[in-house]
């Protein structure tokens, strides 16, 4: 992960909220609209922040490197996906032989 001034953490820790409201959505779409796997779930989640970032519609005026972005966004969606594993929202569904 790149590193980033504290001026930076500061301006990411602003963009957390929406970073994990986005995150959420994105995944308990994913969780009830798709037969994907885990991590292929996870990589669409992040390809999505990513394009976000590209057009510009994330970060907007925050000067953070897109790839500390994404590591972090990484470590949310596990953090989402294991909590509501946890609370029950999410089931693991038999595989397909």
């Amino acid at each position: 992960m790149a590193k980033i001034s504290i001026t930076q953490w500061a301006a990411f820790i602003k963009l957390v909220p929406a970073l994990y409201a986005a995150i959420t959505g994105l995944v308990e779409q994913l969780e009830h609209e798709s037969s994907y796997t885990g991590e292929q779930k996870k990589s669409s989640v992040l390809s999505v922040l990513a394009l976000l970032m590209e057009t510009g519609e994330l970060l907007v005026g925050l000067d953070i490197p897109s790839d500390a972005v994404l590591s972090i966004a990484g470590r949310l969606i596990d953090l989402v996906v294991e909590i509501k594993n946890n609370v029950g929202e999410f089931t693991h569904k038999a595989a397909v032989a």
